[in-house]
């Protein structure tokens, strides 16, 4: 969980918490998170950088709260309080720089109340709607009791609560002009998560979760139970895992005591990659309706999650023998070096 990040001096409660006390705050959030998203802040300019960072801080805090290591009555309660928050904050029509907290010790989310005015200005300048904001919380809640999504209609509108909500929060940010691709936008944020899914598969399951439809595993003789006694009885607890920490790149063999799920599981991984290569064609036709210097920082992210999947496809026998699959550092740096330069991000 992201721990609620402090100033050397916090400004007293009777007094507003300024917009630029908010912005360094949401920006220490995004450092914290060590994600390859807040790097691409970079290539915007510094209004949409700044909004960004308010957004990014949003969506990194509700996501924290839903994995933080507490009961899940707890966690909908502080779920259900940081929704009312976020209904509270933004339905009211006021200059972010006139924003004071009253002191409530009681209330465990306190220590997030200087997120606010930064995410209030980025709301209002850029005309974000509210309800995708309202309906990622909704996603995230329903992690705290997951269920195996029945089919693709369901994984799709999981999918669309947890990811193509921000696409199209960050949309509103980067857009040119008014119009907006909506189908591009909602297709671009399902393909992001469906790649993340088939890169956590091991480590979801570890903690009880499946997020591949239940009727695909059926389709593909995968039990649900075997796939996670798999995990569970891969214990690497002993030591470190064998896997460079930037690295994606494959070992020989196995980790002793690696096992496979039964049944014709890399058809299913191959399955749900296919479905997401789809939606990445689809979701690319996103760019055109950005600003320049928004069409940079929506290429890299598009063609590091693109390239992610590919590893992933390249290399499914290490979803279960290794940590993550991962971009290697220079992957990645190699990206980021050919979109700050203009007009030098590559083609589709």
């Amino acid at each position: 969980m992201t721990t609620p990040v402090s100033f050397p001096h916090i400004p007293p409660a009777d007094r507003p918490i300024t917009f630029q006390e908010s912005i360094r705050w949401c920006r220490r959030v995004c450092r914290r998170s060590d994600s390859n998203f807040y790097s691409s802040f970079a290539l915007l300019d510094s209004r949409r950088r700044q909004a960004m960072i308010a957004l990014y801080a949003f969506a990194r805090i509700t996501d924290d709260l839903a994995d933080a290591p507490t009961a899940a009555a707890t966690g909908h309660l502080q779920l259900a309080q940081w929704k009312a928050s976020l209904l509270a904050e933004l339905s009211e029509v006021r200059p972010a720089s006139e924003f004071v907290d009253p002191p409530d010790p009681g209330n465990s989310l306190h220590d997030y109340r200087f997120l606010w005015p930064a995410l209030r200005s980025c709301v209002q300048q850029f005309g974000i709607p509210l309800p995708p904001l309202l309906e990622l919380v909704d996603g995230v809640i329903s992690d705290l009791t997951p269920q195996i999504p029945a089919n693709w209609q369901a994984l799709d509108h999981y999918c669309y609560q947890v990811a193509s909500t921000v696409g199209l929060a960050c949309t509103h940010i980067w857009k040119r002009s008014a119009e907006i691709p909506e189908q591009a936008v909602l297709d671009c944020g399902k393909a992001f998560q469906l790649t993340n899914i088939l890169r956590d598969v091991a480590e979801d399951a570890k903690r009880g979760r499946i997020y591949l439809p239940a009727d695909q595993l059926q389709q593909y003789g995968v039990s649900q139970t075997a796939w996670l006694d798999c995990v569970a009885s891969h214990d690497t607890s002993a030591g470190p895992p064998r896997t460079q920490r930037f690295g994606s790149k494959p070992h020989d063999g196995q980790l002793p005591g690696a096992c496979m799920p039964d049944g014709d599981w890399r058809a299913l991984i191959d399955a749900t990659a296919n479905r997401a290569y789809a939606l990445f064609d689809s979701g690319w036709n996103t760019k055109p309706f950005l600003t320049n210097s928004s069409q940079r920082m929506f290429s890299l992210i598009w063609h590091t999650y693109r390239d992610l999947l590919h590893e992933i496809v390249s290399h499914k026998e290490q979803l279960w023998s290794t940590s993550k699959i991962r971009l290697s550092y220079l992957h990645k740096s190699k990206l980021l070096f050919a979109h700050a330069v203009p007009r030098g991000e590559p083609k589709r």
